[in-house]
């Protein structure tokens, strides 16, 4: 199956809000109401209800074709532009070898003194770049597939740039309508759940 490298209007997913879910954590209530948590060594999942984001016939129509092609086709998702953390910065991200020359750029989430860093998949065509520790720019040749980067010479520290999510329609059927206000309103009451999916 393959990926469909095109993006949901930014237009639709800046009226969004997205979920950070964790998919494997596991709450247990001891005896006095305790809470026990086990966690699952899973990365984060990210879900967005794109109805919230319609606002127009057009939008509408979008969704409903681009539903048609993730389940149609040979294409098992696309990318969605979260606006609440699209954005890696020289202090919110990281450059993590792989193996020689390549690097895998990541996103740094950081509180308490503590760090956290989650692969980056899906950096937008044109929008990285590579520093060193002395934010010396570095030639790379990033791959806006994968969300890796060839650097020809000198040692990675960080990336500025921006980045989608991969991500496919959570349901196998479409229920969503389009309903219009006396206002010449456009408001879709059902939800168009998506869901991040791991590549």
């Amino acid at each position: 199956m393959a990926f469909l490298e095109s993006q949901i209007s930014p237009r639709i997913t800046a009226e969004t809000d997205f979920e950070i879910v964790h998919p494997a954590r596991l709450k247990l209530y001891a005896a006095g109401g305790q809470l026990e948590q086990v966690f699952g060594d899973t990365p984060p999942l990210h879900r967005v209800n794109l109805a919230h984001g319609v606002r127009s016939k057009s939008d509408f129509q979008t969704l409903i074709d681009a539903f048609y092609v993730c389940m149609f086709t040979p294409y098992v998702g696309l990318r969605v532009k979260n606006w609440q953390d699209y954005q890696a910065t020289s202090t919110n991200s990281r450059v993590l070898q792989v193996t020689g020359t390549t690097y895998k750029l990541q996103r740094k989430h950081t509180f308490g003194g503590v760090s956290y860093y989650r692969d980056i998949k899906k950096p937008i065509t044109g929008k990285v770049a590579v520093y060193n520790a002395s934010n010396a720019l570095l030639s790379s040749t990033p791959d806006y597939t994968d969300g890796t980067v060839v650097v020809a010479t000198g040692t990675p520290a960080y990336w500025i740039g921006e980045f989608d999510l991969p991500m496919a329609f959570t349901d196998n059927s479409w229920k969503a309508r389009l309903e219009v206000s006396t206002y010449n309103l456009h408001i879709v009451n059902d939800p168009i759940m998506l869901e991040e999916i791991l590549l």
